[in-house]
């Protein structure tokens, strides 16, 4: 899986402080 797809199956488990983190290294 891509990181965009991790973070996305993260954000909708909850984990949205991880899922921000992933997201801000793909930026």
């Amino acid at each position: 899986t891509t990181m965009k797809e991790e973070a996305n199956s993260l954000y909708k488990q909850g984990n949205f402080q991880v899922a921000l983190e992933k997201y801000t290294k793909i930026i």
